[in-house]
């Protein structure tokens, strides 16, 4: 915090706590969606499905932005890093006057990092130099913009990446993983479980670390070994080879 109240990186402060709490906001409205859809007198396996890995985007995410293990001059790269990538996916998605006003308040902040000595670096490809930014430099650390949501869930919360990577497959409608929702929907709402608590618990606990409370117990593990010990060997073992080759991708 001694950065902070000396002005250094404030502003990367300021985004991570704008960040942090509308991250927080999405996850609880991601979780009263798919509280609506398990209550449901029909259960809707595929929606829910769709709704979990949206929970686990947001806790990865989260976990990544606020790292007790990264040093300030990282923590700010990673808050400038997402800053632009939220700038450069606006100028490409938006309506021609939203997305000028992107691209104005991007070269504003570029501007502003340079007198703060942080080092922007665009996208290249060979000797060709394009307008969305690749990399943020902040001392001797650096944060991309860019990332596969498998990669960063398996650095993030590596627990969940054999879940993340099944529930994906049925959300894509690959033929197995799709079929196995219909055929086992008690599994897949079992999965969806697992895959919700453990997201939550690793963004609860990234936020106690980030402002240096330890939390307590989250879940009664009983209750949790219960709810693993409940899925089939067959797609727990699944699950396992589908993490394998998420690390390895």
């Amino acid at each position: 915090m001694a950065a902070v109240r000396s002005g250094s990186h404030k502003l990367a402060m300021d985004y991570r706590l704008t960040h942090v709490e509308t991250l927080g906001n999405a996850l609880v409205a991601n979780l009263q969606g798919l509280n609506v859809l398990l209550v449901n007198e029909t259960y809707f396996a595929l929606p829910s499905v769709a709704v979990a890995r949206a929970v686990v985007e947001v806790a990865a995410n989260s976990s990544w932005l606020l790292s007790a293990e990264a040093n300030t001059d990282e923590r700010a790269a990673r808050a400038y890093a997402a800053m632009f990538r939220a700038f450069d996916k606006g100028i490409a998605n938006t309506l021609d006057k939203d997305a000028e006003r992107f691209k104005e308040l991007k070269n504003e902040l570029i501007g502003y990092l340079k007198t703060q000595r942080v080092h922007v670096v665009p996208r290249t490809r060979g000797q060709i130099v394009f307008d969305d930014i690749s990399t943020v430099r902040v001392g001797r650390t650096e944060a991309k913009t860019g990332f596969q949501y498998t990669q960063r869930i398996d650095a993030e919360i590596p627990s969940l990446a054999g879940l993340y990577a099944g529930l994906s497959g049925m959300a894509h409608g690959e033929q197995v993983h799709a079929v196995s929702t219909w055929d086992r929907p008690d599994t897949s709402a079992r999965l969806i479980g697992l895959t919700v608590q453990r997201a939550v618990e690793a963004w609860s606990k990234s936020l106690h670390a980030w402002v240096g409370v330890t939390p307590g117990p989250f879940v009664n593990p009983a209750h949790e070994a219960r709810l693993v010990n409940s899925i089939p060997p067959d797609v727990a073992q699944a699950l396992r080879e589908a993490g394998a080759r998420a690390s390895e991708a």
